[in-house]
């Protein structure tokens, strides 16, 4: 039988570590959604970059982090297919960026998202927990989530890593 509070103590060193990663590779992760986007092409390849395509076309935030992307993958000469063709459409004018719109968060979310679903992965913890129950380590309530582990970590509260996570977790996108 697994013990839930191991499981939920291993997600949260297994977070704490993601989040050391990140600080190391792109400074204030929370703040830079450029560098986040950039880190998650590394890091994902073609499944982000379908995703940032998709986003882009309604969403100023995505588009800049897309065209930062674009400028590195540009610069090493190793476009991929479905960015080149974004490229083109761009070029041509058959792609615009998009107008106004609020500062948004979809950098920092993507990227709790994905530390969520690194944790459920790599240590096998629930993704969330019913938000009707205080997460305690009792047999009452003996659950916690990877949401919970992040979201101790970042600093932030369960509800916008949740938020994160059915936005842009991997099962959702």
């Amino acid at each position: 039988m697994i013990d839930r509070k191991e499981q939920y103590d291993e997600a949260v060193r297994y977070a704490e570590e993601l989040k050391r990663e990140n600080d190391a590779e792109i400074g204030d992760w929370l703040e830079a959604p450029a560098s986040i986007a950039l880190h998650f092409y590394r890091r994902f390849g073609s499944l982000w970059l379908e995703a940032a395509i998709a986003w882009s076309e309604n969403h100023k935030t995505e588009w800049n982090e897309l065209m930062v992307v674009a400028a590195y993958v540009l610069r090493k000469r190793e476009v991929p297919d479905p960015l080149a063709d974004w490229l083109a459409d761009v070029l041509e004018g058959k792609r615009q960026r998009p107008e106004g719109g609020a500062k948004t968060t979809s950098g920092r979310d993507l990227l709790l998202a994905r530390m969520v679903d690194t944790l459920c992965d790599n240590v096998g913890i629930k993704p969330t927990r019913n938000k009707a129950k205080k997460p305690t380590y009792s047999d009452d309530f003996p659950k916690r989530s990877a949401c919970d582990a992040v979201a101790g970590v970042v600093n932030l509260s369960y509800g916008t890593v949740e938020k994160a996570w059915y936005e842009y977790g991997i099962d959702h996108v």
